[in-house]
């Protein structure tokens, strides 16, 4: 595995494919996503941008993958997770055959969730809440799905999907699990709770 994560606060270079020069980041955190074999996919780093003017500390959670060059240079990169991307905890779907799976916001709540309720498969997704339909949901078939939303209107519209302006449907993770074939899908009812609330 490689050395991604900064010690005492330095930031590391990861090459950026798109500007052609790498990036610099300091991450928190790194999740590793792997297949249901155990096999390393890709990770997704939580890193934090000091904004200078305002003070105002942002997180950027960019997915990171091993890359090859067309002349055969090979590394680390900050580049997406092929279409459809994996689930987090593909390992935990394998490992718990037959254990609901909940279905949580971000790394970091999969990591609490995963730690507070052994008796669940907990994964999560990648990309954020615009990265809903471009995920295999497909592991999903045939298990019980808990769905977990952070307590705020974008949390509700990632698990139940929405009306845009113009009348068009976005589904959500509720209907993609349908789709997949999950046997039966709830949610927790984060009504009432703080902004934000989550596992």
């Amino acid at each position: 595995s490689p050395a991604l994560m900064a010690d005492g606060g330095w930031t590391i270079p990861i090459w950026n494919p798109k500007r052609d020069r790498p990036a610099r980041l300091r991450p928190v955190r790194l999740d590793a996503y792997l297949d249901g074999a155990g096999r390393l996919l890709g990770y997704v780093a939580r890193a934090e941008i000091h904004d200078r003017a305002t003070g105002e500390v942002k997180k950027w959670t960019p997915m990171i993958t091993w890359c090859v060059s067309r002349s055969g240079d090979q590394r680390w990169c900050l580049q997406a997770f092929p279409s459809p991307r994996t689930l987090l905890g593909l390992d935990a779907l394998a490992a718990k055959p037959r254990a609901p799976v909940l279905v949580v916001e971000g790394e970091k709540c999969r990591a609490a969730g995963a730690g507070a309720w052994p008796q669940y498969a907990v994964v999560c997704w990648p990309g954020g809440t615009h990265g809903i339909g471009k995920v295999d949901w497909r592991p999903l078939a045939d298990r019980d799905v808990v769905l977990w939303p952070d307590a705020d209107a974008p949390g509700r519209r990632a698990m139940l999907g929405q009306c845009n302006d113009a009348g068009d449907f976005r589904p959500g993770v509720a209907h993609y699990a349908a789709r997949a074939g999950a046997r039966s899908v709830r949610m927790i009812d984060t009504d009432g709770r703080p902004k934000g609330w989550d596992v």
